[in-house]
């Protein structure tokens, strides 16, 4: 899909549409393909068929919101879930966090966590396609372009980065594949300002860089992501932190575990 497409899609203009293409049984099916054709140009059916498989998928998600959304295959696979969304959101509050910078914001679903919590949101997508899909899902302007040239060191406001974790051959968990850099997401953890990065729950612990906050949080049973924390003040470096549907556990990283032996009489 191109903008010029990604923008139509957006627009009032393509709403019947892609009313039309929700209606259909099977939106990936051959049939629907021609009857959306006797309706509209190629480019436009085949972008609202794909929209409409997109959102029933999504749907499971971000429930009856998805109706409204717009999505790419990739964004809304590592779209954040919302309920793991606005716990971030919070967090960055309570870190006195007023306004949070997003980069590599996909289709926005953090973004809107961040803009529902009261939070000023500056957003950062280096796809121009799925940029025209966060700005219509968040009411906001996203900025296209590569955050690792566009970032200002000197400005401390909070910054939530959730890098890109597939290539052209798919997902990949090697960090030298990351987009941005795995050498610019690790510095903006150095606790200069707050800052949350989102990764995999997969991401080896030796990877991880002194001084930070590790949380591995799980979802409706399902472990979804591990994010590393750091701050000027708030946090407690190297501290391992688990969040299990809201209920949070930690480790300082320092302390001894307790000895395991045999029960005494």
């Amino acid at each position: 899909m191109n903008v010029e497409t990604a923008r139509w899609l957006t627009s009032d203009e393509a709403s019947e549409t892609l009313g039309l293409a929700a209606a259909e049984p099977d939106p990936s099916s051959l049939a629907a393909a021609e009857r959306m054709r006797e309706l509209t140009s190629p480019e436009r059916a085949a972008a609202a068929l794909s929209q409409a498989g997109l959102r029933a998928r999504a749907v499971a998600k971000f429930g009856e919101a998805a109706a409204e959304m717009f999505f790419t295959r990739d964004g809304l696979e590592q779209a954040t879930r919302p309920a793991v969304s606005r716990r971030r959101a919070q967090r960055f509050r309570i870190l006195g966090a007023d306004s949070v910078l997003d980069i590599g914001c996909g289709i926005g679903a953090d973004s809107l966590a961040f803009r529902d919590a009261g939070l000023a949101v500056s957003a950062v997508e280096i796809d121009p396609v799925t940029a025209v899909f966060a700005g219509a899902n968040t009411g906001s302007e996203v900025v296209v372009g590569d955050a690792e040239a566009l970032f200002d060191w000197t400005n401390e406001r909070a910054v939530f980065c959730d890098p890109a974790r597939r290539t052209a051959r798919g997902r990949t968990w090697r960090v030298s594949d990351f987009s941005p850099s795995w050498g610019f997401v690790t510095r903006l953890l150095d606790a200069s300002r707050v800052a949350c990065v989102k990764l995999g729950p997969g991401l080896p612990t030796s990877l991880i860089p002194g001084g930070v906050e590790a949380e591995w949080v799980s979802d409706t049973g399902q472990l979804v992501e591990c994010a590393l924390w750091a701050a000027p003040d708030g946090l407690v470096p190297g501290r391992r932190r688990a969040v299990v549907d809201g209920h949070e556990m930690s480790h300082d990283g320092v302390s001894k575990a307790p000895e395991v032996g045999d029960l005494e009489a």
